[in-house]
């Protein structure tokens, strides 16, 4: 099947983007979540971005990419997930994943999705997996049209993983 986004890693200029654009929509997020003020939760963003990316794009075992157009190489929005070999059931987890407000409903999350599973078979492994939150129901639904399954429940979402 041919598909009309790719993933591309991203350059340092526009990590730096995806950096903003996701403590924002994080941040909005939490503000929502614990009813806390936007600096606040902008504060507790930033700080969970940098304990989980360290070294920022270079922090190994983890992939930041673009959702690229094909066409028109426009960006259509960002991934980023992990390679998790601590195991022997190695696997990926999604961490972020956003399709610009824009840009949704043309199949390209799914097709970004279908990219992730190519890059875990290369890297030999068994399953993808992430979470997703109870009120985000669409992405929930395209999850479960990618063959991810509900593995584990918590307060304010679910673990959900696929099979490779």
């Amino acid at each position: 099947m041919s598909r009309r986004v790719q993933l591309r890693e991203m350059t340092k200029k526009e990590f730096a983007s995806y950096v903003l654009y996701s403590n924002e929509y994080h941040a909005a997020c939490l503000q929502k979540e614990k009813g806390i003020d936007k600096e606040e939760a902008f504060r507790e963003t930033e700080e969970g971005l940098k304990r989980m990316l360290p070294n920022g794009k270079e922090t190994s075992d983890n992939y930041l990419m673009v959702i690229e157009r094909q066409v028109d190489s426009v960006i259509v929005g960002y991934m980023w997930y992990m390679y998790d070999h601590r195991r022997e059931d190695t696997f990926l987890f999604l961490c972020d994943f956003h399709i610009f407000l824009e840009e949704r409903l043309k199949g390209y999350g799914e097709e970004a999705l279908c990219e992730m599973d190519e890059v875990a078979r290369q890297l030999s492994c068994k399953k993808c997996a992430l979470f997703v939150e109870n009120e985000n129901m669409s992405a929930r639904k395209l999850y479960e049209k990618c063959g991810y399954i509900y593995r584990n429940e918590r307060a304010n979402g679910r673990y959900m993983d696929k099979d490779l």
